[in-house]
């Protein structure tokens, strides 16, 4: 979304499109389900390259679905803000009531307390909370619930430099060296080696043991935070369990960040590691099978019997994992650092706007949940037992469905008086050489006139620059006429393109634009920057619009694919 002082007030930006079942994701955008039809033509994209055919690449099925949000200006989510920031813990636990356990919103809900630098207190919420309301510390954060998806968000953002200096050289080890470690019998051909493959399995899950319980100086500060209030929850709550505090703190860290990682690394944010071949996924798999049941210090038994000479190393390593766990877990046992109080956050930052419409129009889809949500807690028979086996109150569940109406009222209005004065975006669908044909037309460019901001009102604010879109490198070009050569500062990422605003909306036009010369403009809005230009015409400036607009579509769709595919595993 555009800085807020970067748009005029009373703007409306239109969000769409994302990936359901498999296959490829959509971002933002107008047009965002025509955009996904095709993506830009690259060396990238080419199915037939160096002698490879579309067959022998494969063929996938993919389903891509619609999807529009409404961004509003900023201080329309303020009642929302406020409830999200007061109530963390019941705001997610309405979530997990309403149903919804999408990985999208799990992101943005994360990315919001994030940006507040609430990322550690929603998390302490969440724990506390998952602790009391857990029979068994054995099944703690072992559902594929919002609660857990919001916790592997945030071992994923906080673990990033520890995953790429620990997890990625052990990774990446493990697959060059290629070793057979196959152990099950009914996964052997007659002439592999049982006794070899044990043999380097043993050496393998030896040295990546060592590894792992000599890293604990490179484990960022917030999760031994984390682990730290973790550790103190589930003593308190099963104090017979001698166990259960490093159990609990192994669960957390292997489960829920090192085996994800190691198993599937582009889920935690690890691109740069290949796809595995099926060997190497399955040399990963026996690994991560071996640390989780040390972190849980349990052996294997019935269930994979095959695994059982793998016992006598987990024995032998128990004594060490459980020294480890206890080590990045004990760091502020005797801090007074335990409540993590929840700031006031007095006003709304423009730039988590974008969040909030996202959750906002979750919430929206989901008000007759929220009245029914409401009716089933008036109906319990007092407060203190509506309140503990749902985890929320029903005042607060009334405050964010008024908070939630609010909201959508002025959408609504927002909306009906913009299609009105004809300035609602387009959703209708364009056929695949509508798009090839906006395609070219980026990729030829054209001059138009550049308006720049100057401090002089009366100053010449306007060039003419040619500007093109570079589709293999993904990045829009501005030059001089005739100038084959162009600074880095005049090409930007199509993926930090956050809107394309028709007419007089940016800083530079409202200062510098005539308002007879309204109709030909149109501006490209990044977060640091606006590219405000001027056409010959009207329908040109339509024209390229809709072609940015599908453009920011396209790559948006590409840039969320892997993201709308995460798979729990």
């Amino acid at each position: 979304m555009a800085d807020e002082a970067d748009v005029a007030d009373g703007s409306v930006v239109v969000l769409g499109g994302h990936a359901s079942e498999c296959g490829a994701g959509g971002g933002d955008g107008v047009n965002s389900s025509s955009a996904s039809a095709s993506a830009p033509r690259s060396p990238q994209n080419e199915l037939i390259s160096e002698g490879l055919s579309a067959s022998a690449v494969g063929s996938m099925f993919m389903t891509y679905k619609l999807d529009q949000v409404y961004v509003m200006d900023a201080s329309v989510y303020m009642g929302l803000q406020a409830l999200m920031v007061e109530e963390p813990g019941a705001f997610v636990s309405v979530l997990r009531t309403l149903g919804n356990q999408s990985e999208l919103l799990a992101r943005e809900v994360y990315a919001f307390y994030r940006h507040h630098d609430l990322a550690v207190a929603l998390l302490k919420v969440l724990m506390a909370e998952a602790v009391a309301t857990t029979a068994s510390a054995g099944t703690l954060f072992r559902s594929n619930t919002i609660v857990t998806k919001l916790v592997r968000n945030f071992m994923k953002d906080a673990g990033q430099s520890y995953l790429r200096t620990i997890i990625v050289p052990l990774i990446e080890e493990l697959r060059a060296s290629d070793m057979p470690l196959e152990v099950d019998p009914n996964r052997l051909d007659a002439d592999d080696d049982l006794e070899a493959h044990w043999q380097n399995l043993h050496v393998v899950m030896a040295k990546t043991i060592a590894v792992l319980l000599t890293s604990g100086n490179t484990i960022p500060h917030s999760m031994k935070r984390v682990f730290s209030e973790l550790r103190a929850l589930v003593g308190s709550a099963w104090p017979d369990d001698e166990h259960v505090q490093t159990t609990a703190v192994g669960g957390f860290f292997f489960l829920r960040f090192v085996n994800p990682a190691m198993l599937t690394p582009a889920v935690m944010g690890l691109d740069e590691i290949n796809h595995p071949s099926p060997s190497q996924r399955r040399a990963q798999t026996l690994v991560t099978k071996t640390l989780q049941n040390l972190s849980n210090m349990v052996m294997f038994g019935k269930k994979e019997p095959y695994m059982d000479r793998m016992n006598s190393l987990i024995e032998e390593q128990m004594p060490y994992m459980g020294e480890f766990l206890d080590s990045i877990s004990s760091e502020l046992a005797a801090s007074n650092e335990r409540t993590f109080p929840l700031p006031v956050v007095p006003g709304i930052d423009a730039s988590v706007g974008r969040t909030l419409a996202h959750i906002h129009t979750f919430l929206d889809r989901a008000s007759d949940a929220l009245q029914t949500l409401a009716g089933a807690l008036s109906d319990s028979e007092s407060d203190a037992s509506r309140d503990a086996a749902s985890g929320v109150s029903l005042d607060f569940v009334n405050r964010l469905a008024e908070v939630v109406g609010e909201i959508s009222g002025v959408r609504d209005t927002t909306v009906a008086a913009a299609e009105e004065a004809g300035l609602a975006p387009t959703t209708s669908e364009s056929d695949a050489s509508s798009l090839s044909q906006m395609m070219n037309r980026l990729a030829a460019g054209a001059v138009f006139y550049k308006y720049k901001m100057s401090k002089k009102l009366f100053t010449n604010s306007r060039q003419k620059r040619h500007v093109s879109v570079d589709l293999d490198e993904g990045e829009i070009v501005v030059k001089e006429v005739g100038s084959k050569k162009h600074a880095d500062r005049n090409r930007i990422p199509v993926t930090a393109l956050e809107a394309v605003v028709a007419g007089f909306h940016t800083k530079v036009f409202l200062k510098h634009g005539k308002e007879e010369l309204e109709h030909l403009c149109f501006s490209l809005v990044t977060e640091s920057r606006t590219l405000d230009l001027e056409c010959s015409s009207e329908s040109e400036r339509d024209a390229w619009v809709e072609a940015f607009a599908a453009l920011r579509a396209t790559y948006a769709a590409m840039m969320t694919c892997d993201g709308d595919n995460e798979a729990d595993e």
